[in-house]
């Protein structure tokens, strides 16, 4: 625990030298500082289950308004244009971006609430299914192709932390992709007919959706020319925004913004959050832990979602996963 504290602390320690990013680092340590500590104290006082479903349905509900809201603004585009990002104005094309304001952010959020009711569904009333049922035809509106591939290896790799038989466990995990594979496709083919074609939707030929590469390419030479002392110790919060733009890769960010022992740090301590996690002899705590951390990290190799200057769902993934592992041996008022 008090390595993630210190985590946060040396960006604030670091952001002294460099006033201008002082701001955006206040928001995003002070974000992450208050998830992560009311989510020990919320575990500590009613229990980690307790605490989970009462998150999972928080996000199903802001989902069901972000669908409603969508929706509404098809009958009613003057009056909720004026609460969301117009279609013609959002620069997205035909994804829809809800009340985030960014199909992404909203095809996170999404993702993370339906991944939290799988993994917890035994626990949740059947009424909810439906629920997922259209937040997920709404997350494959969004095109975030990010979002999609991340709630699969996170649901995936939930299977395999919570099956402990070998064979049941490939054959959930078989299931599992089969079923979430049939369902994009018929959400795909269904959500077309009010939008546009299904190239549209998931950019298929556009080449800025397959830049990845080329830039982390740019982002390499560019980490060639700074000095040793920057390389280890960071060029500060705002370096690569100021000097580049978005990496797409949350390691690549902290890594020049913080550098090599603040990387090396962090990735150990995401080692030993999978580990604790590991040990952990209730299958739902274990399956979730693993949800969570998996879902944060394909998201994360994609996107800088880690200590950036906005605080994403995906980044709500880890510090929940944190806490969670952190209280790993306090059971107390978990539900049966």
């Amino acid at each position: 625990m008090s390595i993630l504290y210190g985590l946060l602390g040396y960006l604030v320690v670091q952001s002294a030298f460099y006033p201008e990013s002082f701001r955006p680092m206040l928001y995003t340590t002070g974000t992450a500082f208050l998830i992560y500590t009311l989510s020990i104290l919320s575990i500590l006082f009613i229990g980690w289950q307790n605490f989970i479903l009462i998150i999972t349905k928080i996000l199903l509900c802001f989902g069901i308004m972000n669908v409603m809201l969508v929706l509404g603004q098809y009958l009613w585009p003057d009056e909720l244009n004026l609460l969301l990002v117009p279609f013609n104005e959002s620069g997205f094309g035909v994804r829809i971006s809800g009340l985030p304001g960014d199909p992404t952010h909203l095809g996170s959020f999404l993702a993370v609430a339906i991944l939290l009711w799988f993994v917890q569904k035994k626990n949740l009333s059947i009424l909810w299914l439906p629920v997922v049922a259209f937040l997920f035809g709404t997350m494959i509106a969004t095109g975030s192709r990010n979002a999609t591939l991340s709630l699969l290896f996170g649901g995936t790799v939930s299977i395999l932390a919570g099956e402990r038989r070998k064979w049941a466990r490939f054959i959930k995990v078989y299931i599992f992709i089969l079923v979430l594979g049939l369902l994009t496709f018929w959400a795909l083919s269904n959500t077309q007919s009010g939008l546009k074609s299904l190239e549209d939707v998931y950019r298929i030929g556009d080449q800025n959706a397959y830049s990845r590469l080329s830039i982390w390419q740019e982002v390499y030479g560019l980490a060639g020319k700074l000095t040793f002392k920057s390389l280890l110790l960071g060029s500060g919060y705002l370096f690569i925004h100021d000097n580049y733009g978005s990496p797409y890769n949350a390691f690549i960010r902290i890594f020049l913004n913080q550098g090599f022992l603040y990387v090396s740090v962090f990735m150990l301590v995401v080692a030993g959050l999978f580990v604790v996690g590991l040990k952990n002899r209730h299958v739902f705590r274990r399956q979730t832990i693993f949800a969570l951390l998996a879902y944060w990290l394909f998201f994360s190799m994609f996107l800088d979602t880690a200590f950036a200057e906005f605080f994403h769902s995906a980044e709500l993934c880890f510090w929940l996963a944190a806490a969670l592992a952190v209280t790993n041996k306090i059971y107390a008022r978990d539900t049966p």
